[in-house]
């Protein structure tokens, strides 16, 4: 059942999302093409659009996505979903999957169209990164911030799963769309303070080393100040540079948050929702 649930919800949701990434993935074509052609006024102009139609590819998505999980299990579809045999659960991971995989997508999508026009103005640029960040650290540093970006992407899923099930509860039901609205930014504004402090004043954190990845139980914002009073940016290498700790509590923070998050909604849908 759970896989023709999810099945359903990937089906719901391509009915608009495919196009855009094609209508990306054409943009950047026209734009190599263009670019060995030399024809300058169709590359600025490809380049707009491939920018723009960046841009409104990962907005598309998550506007989609937000609006399937609204109408599924609040709006006419939530009757159906509601009385499915199935878990509140299941129903809340299916979605949850859905969103996700189409979020990052559309980032892999973005990223990986402008690294391919990046790298044919620059044939070299492949060489220039290895210049500056050996193979195997530059896998690690993928790595790590692969998996921050990945985490990020669920955590913000969840916040505003969370918040639109929040406004559908009937406390908060009457008052409409804009509680959600409401509910996100007060998150937003927490958690930017949260993550922030964890961030900056914790002494635990990870920093680029000529060996890769490395653990270090320096504040970041002690490095900041190091760094401004000792780096002189003429004569010092990239990893004197970038010679930062970046604090790594806030994803602790982040990933807890997420798991209650979705226990919560869980929770709502259980007992508290309302279909409209």
């Amino acid at each position: 059942m759970f896989g023709k649930l999810l099945k359903h919800e990937f089906k719901a949701t391509s009915r608009i999302i495919p196009f855009i990434y094609l209508a990306l993935i054409f943009f950047t074509a026209i734009a190599c093409i263009s670019y060995k052609l030399k024809m300058n006024g169709l590359i600025s102009l490809s380049v707009l659009f491939m920018v723009l139609v960046g841009i409104a590819a990962i907005i598309i998505t998550l506007v989609t996505c937000i609006m399937r999980f609204h109408k599924s299990m609040f709006g006419n579809e939530g009757y159906l979903s509601n009385t499915l045999p199935v878990k509140k659960s299941e129903l809340l991971a299916t979605k949850t999957i859905t969103s996700f995989v189409w979020y990052i997508l559309s980032f892999l999508i973005w990223f990986m169209c402008f690294f391919l026009f990046l790298s044919l103005v620059s044939n070299d640029l492949y060489s220039q990164i290895l210049s500056i960040l050996p193979f195997s650290v530059l896998i690690q540093f993928i790595a790590v911030i692969g998996g921050m970006l990945l985490l990020q992407s669920i955590y913000f899923i969840a916040q505003i799963y969370f918040c639109i099930t929040l406004s559908n509860t009937k406390k908060f039901q009457q008052k409409g769309v804009a509680m959600g609205f409401v509910f996100y930014i007060a998150i937003y504004i927490i958690n930017s303070i949260i993550s922030g402090l964890l961030e900056m004043y914790v002494p635990l954190g990870i920093k680029l080393t000529p060996n890769g990845v490395a653990l270090t139980f320096e504040s970041m914002i002690d490095t900041v100040k190091a760094a401004g009073s000792s780096v002189n940016t003429t004569t010092s290498t990239f990893f004197e540079l970038s010679n930062l700790s970046f604090g790594i509590c806030n994803i602790g923070f982040e990933l807890l948050a997420t798991i209650a998050l979705f226990w919560i909604i869980t929770k709502l849908l259980n007992k508290k929702t309302s279909v409209r």
